[in-house]
């Protein structure tokens, strides 16, 4: 089964980037053909995202795991890969090959991942693996600065889009008689030029 858009995180838990891919699979099922792939199984939130009908495959291990991601790209032949949080955005850049026509999208929330391995680490790897990603996602301009000096990717790679945690209190204006909410139309944005020329899927935009 083919996807337009394949979204990759660690987990499932009850974190700010796993609300907000929750908030942008409930916004996209209706316009995009969606999956979601897990590093860690289960999670708080699993449930949830359950519930919008959407499928949801495990791939354990991060570095184990990357014979189980490639065969997940296989299958899905996704258009559009966006991966959450520092696991996940490695996983996805190291296991690009260069004849790989689906877009890629990092996102990273904070300026200083605080990892296991620790921050030298982490900056090491977005030295060597930013430039794999067709575009990064930052949650404030101070950490899109941050990724640009620490990754040497060049200015327009990298965009911002405020988080949308909060978005279900927020006024829903009636966008393009779809209902779409401002955080996510800003993802819409990104998404429908990317699919409409690889897929020619027509979308609200």
């Amino acid at each position: 089964m083919k996807v337009d858009i394949l979204y990759l995180i660690t987990d499932l838990e009850l974190g700010g980037a796993e609300r907000n891919l929750y908030l942008l699979c409930r916004e996209m099922k209706n316009k995009f053909n969606l999956a979601v792939a897990v590093i860690k199984p289960n999670g708080a939130l699993k449930k949830n995202f359950s519930a919008l009908n959407i499928e949801i495959v495990e791939i354990g291990a991060l570095f184990s795991g990357i014979n189980k991601y490639l065969k997940i790209l296989k299958q899905f032949q996704p258009a559009i890969i966006q991966a959450f949080l520092p696991r996940a955005c490695y996983l996805s850049r190291i296991s690009r090959k260069k004849e790989d026509d689906y877009f890629l999208i990092n996102t990273q929330w904070a300026i200083k991942q605080r990892l296991d391995w620790g921050e030298k680490f982490y900056q090491l790897m977005e030295r060597l693996t930013a430039n794999r990603a067709d575009l990064i996602i930052a949650n404030s301009e101070s950490a899109a600065s941050h990724i640009r000096a620490v990754s040497g990717v060049e200015r327009k790679k990298v965009r911002t889009i405020y988080l949308g945690v909060d978005i279900s209190y927020w006024k829903r204006d009636n966008f393009y008689g779809e209902g779409v909410t401002l955080f996510c139309l800003k993802y819409l944005g990104i998404f429908s030029p990317i699919l409409n020329t690889n897929r020619g899927i027509k979308t609200c935009l």
